[in-house]
């Protein structure tokens, strides 16, 4: 894969990872204030045990390398596959340039 469009495939996975986060904390945070007051805490509880599980479920399967396929780390400022070494922004890459 050429080093731009893998920059770009990365910048779309990060893009995802953040909104997923924002859009699972958001409903969460709108389901255990405003939905379910009258339920039962244990159901509230296994709720919001599954959207939580549901994220972290696609951040597994969706955090891959777009170069590998293999799962990636913790995101970084500059991020590098441990699997195949391939740079994933452009300060990994050494080449001095602000990924944007």
């Amino acid at each position: 894969m050429e080093q731009q469009a893998r920059f770009q495939a990365y910048r779309r996975l990060r893009n995802r990872r953040i909104l997923a986060t924002w859009a699972t904390m958001a409903v969460l945070l709108l389901f255990l204030a405003l939905g379910v007051q009258d339920w039962n805490p244990w159901a509230r509880a296994a709720v919001a045990i599954g959207i939580g599980g549901a994220y972290f479920c696609f951040i597994w399967y969706d955090w891959r390398c777009p170069e590998c396929g293999k799962r990636l780390g913790r995101p970084a400022p500059a991020m590098q596959c441990v699997h195949c070494g391939a740079a994933l922004t452009a300060e990994a890459a050494g080449d001095g340039r602000k990924g944007k």
